[in-house]
């Protein structure tokens, strides 16, 4: 019997599951809120050149589109939170809970290459 886990199918299982449990989130909570053209300005920057460093041309082109989109649309961008202690409770949850998701991940994702050696 194999008991060996494949680290990418483990990562892959973290990673859906975090996306359902915050969707669930997201969706119980959820407003009629306008799309934020800067995040998806910032996200194309942030695709893009990754894309185009891994070979991963749907990767490339859709922080392509995220970047025209964020541009064409620079005048509905929303201003940045101003500070910790303007945010309302549920808010600073929120924030705090995808800190620590995101923090698992991150050590999750460094456990399993380590693991494997690099």
């Amino acid at each position: 019997m194999n008991t060996y886990l494949n680290p990418y199918l483990f990562t892959s299982g973290i990673i859906l599951f975090t996306v359902i449990i915050l969707g669930l989130i997201f969706w119980k909570n959820h407003k009629n809120n306008k799309p934020d053209y800067y995040t998806l300005f910032i996200l194309g920057i942030l695709w893009l050149p990754i894309g185009i460093s891994m070979e991963n041309y749907v990767l490339s082109i859709m922080g392509l589109v995220f970047l025209i989109v964020g541009t064409v649309n620079k005048d509905k961008w929303r201003k940045p939170e101003e500070n910790w202690k303007d945010l309302t409770e549920n808010e600073k949850k929120l924030k705090i809970l995808l800190l620590i998701v995101a923090s698992l991940l991150l050590i999750s994702g460094l456990a399993i290459w380590l693991m494997n050696g690099f």
